[in-house]
């Protein structure tokens, strides 16, 4: 028998041996491609600032106003790379004043001049984005094409490859384009509009798409604001219901679009795992069902819309995947993104079979983007509640072993205070994702995309890290140290003199 218990433990250790000599070949051939990025931002970034500049010293032979907003926007592509290069050039464009139009001929020539610049610039972060691509560091790409159309907004061939097109002042994916074609146009605080009566919505009247009759929007908002005949909203990847006010469905639908983009390139290996799976999706191309949201005027509301037999409990907004579809009340941004974070981890793993700290923590972390370079980001700590509440309130803050025990819903939902759980498990995923310069972010992702999927095979989070569960613990404990104390300082009043 001993023997035997000898044997399986031996095997046991050499198939971790070997677990683990596979994920450190991956991370090291990670690490060198991020390597090379981290050196390709910095040399791109030198020559994109010579070429931002050689464009102000043509500006300033001809100063005017009607200069700036080309080259701000240059400059803050420049922001995204090198951000003290960025202020350096911020500086130069000051004596860029004076009103008035230029001759047709002088614009037209400042135009190519920009048009050769921006191609100049953004040849090489394709050419890298491609490299990735082929190296199948999914995540590096995407940071690639942020870069790009962080300088180019406007970008035509990559909006092109991405199936967009813009009409008017504004981009449309696929779906979208066919109600454009059938002469719809989609403005900021009605959604869908007929194009051609753009003068009498502006009037005043408001054509009701499902009673398919010309109203008032106060008329429409009241015949929709219960469960029984809600507003139906559907964009390029979502089916919105609601109870609440048009405008406020209208801007839901444009903030979860905006996040939907970002969320498949902050977890790109999560969906294509080693450059491989449908790629289109990181890159906002594939083609899916649209994802049901529903959103109530207020919390009651959000109650009453809920399935028959769910039990709200002390809930502000859930996904449910039996339907699936998310559920929540017009309100906090961070409510919205949190529950469509569960929804599309779980409908694009197809189910979910991961640890509930892990479910919930990355929802946290996910909940708070900012805007930066012209897009979402994540990771932004002083944006988000709950790791606020981890920071400044002693009593949120769990310890790992007690962090890592929340395995399933049932001892999820057994806390006293809930808020710890949520502020712990969150802190958890932001050390995972932002520690020592995001190092082990895309060894995370993994243990996220196969926890998911129910394929983890019991490696636990430490193994997926390369660290002891020791090492594990002291890092988690000295960087949320280290992260109280500098919001601390940072915030301490200045001593009167």
């Amino acid at each position: 028998m001993l023997l035997v218990l000898t044997a399986m433990l031996w095997g046991a250790n050499a198939q971790d041996a070997r677990y683990l000599a596979q994920r450190a070949t991956l991370r090291q051939e990670r690490q060198a491609i991020q390597i090379l990025a981290d050196k390709d931002r910095q040399t791109r970034a030198g020559q994109a600032a010579k070429e931002i500049r050689l464009l102000i010293d043509v500006a300033a032979k001809a100063p005017g106003a009607w200069q700036r907003p080309t080259l701000e926007g240059l400059v803050s592509g420049l922001a995204r790379q090198d951000p003290a290069l960025a202020a350096t050039l911020t500086g130069e464009l000051a004596p860029l004043t004076g009103d008035g139009e230029p001759p047709r001929a002088e614009r037209s020539a400042w135009e190519k001049k920009v048009d050769a610049a921006r191609r100049r610039i953004c040849a090489p972060l394709e050419d890298f984005c491609q490299r990735a691509v082929n190296a199948g560091v999914i995540d590096v790409a995407y940071d690639q094409m942020l870069q790009v159309l962080a300088y180019w907004p406007e970008h035509p061939d990559l909006h092109r490859n991405l199936g967009l097109q813009k009409v008017g002042d504004r981009w449309y994916g696929p779906r979208d384009l066919e109600r454009v074609r059938g002469g719809m146009t989609w403005v900021g605080d009605l959604g869908w509009i007929f194009t051609k009566e753009r003068k009498r919505y502006e009037a005043g009247d408001y054509f009701d798409p499902q009673s398919r009759v010309w109203t008032t929007l106060a008329k429409a908002n009241a015949a929709h604001g219960t469960w029984k005949s809600p507003w139906i909203l559907s964009t390029e990847h979502l089916e919105i219901r609601g109870t609440a006010p048009l405008g406020e469905l209208v801007g839901a639908a444009e903030a979860l679009e905006r996040f939907y983009t970002r969320v498949f390139g902050a977890y790109a290996n999560f969906f294509a795992p080693g450059g491989k799976g449908d790629l289109r999706l990181v890159f906002g191309l594939a083609q899916h069902p649209r994802l049901l949201v529903n959103i109530g005027k207020d919390e009651a509301d959000y109650q009453a819309g809920l399935p028959p037999g769910t039990d709200a409990g002390w809930s502000a907004g859930m996904f449910i995947p039996r339907i699936p579809a998310s559920f929540f009340y017009a309100g906090p941004p961070e409510l919205y993104y949190h529950e469509f974070t569960h929804q599309i981890l779980h409908v694009f793993s197809n189910g979910n079979q991961a640890p509930a700290w892990l479910c919930e923590g990355v929802a946290v972390y996910s909940q708070a983007p900012r805007y930066s370079g012209g897009g979402l980001e994540f990771g932004d700590v002083a944006g988000n509640q709950h790791l606020q509440g981890f920071i400044r309130d002693p009593k949120l803050r769990l310890p790992l072993a007690r962090i890592l025990d929340l395995s399933d819903q049932q001892a999820w939902n057994a806390a006293t205070h809930p808020e710890a759980n949520y502020a712990s498990a969150g802190m958890l995923v932001q050390f995972c994702m932002e520690a020592d310069k995001r190092a082990m972010r895309a060894d995370f992702i993994d243990f996220l995309r196969d926890s998911y999927r129910g394929q983890t095979n019991d490696h636990p989070l430490n193994q997926y890290l390369g660290l002891s569960q020791n090492d594990l613990e002291e890092r988690f404990a000295a960087w949320c140290t280290k992260l109280v104390a500098q919001v601390v300082d940072r915030e301490a009043p200045t001593p009167a003199p």
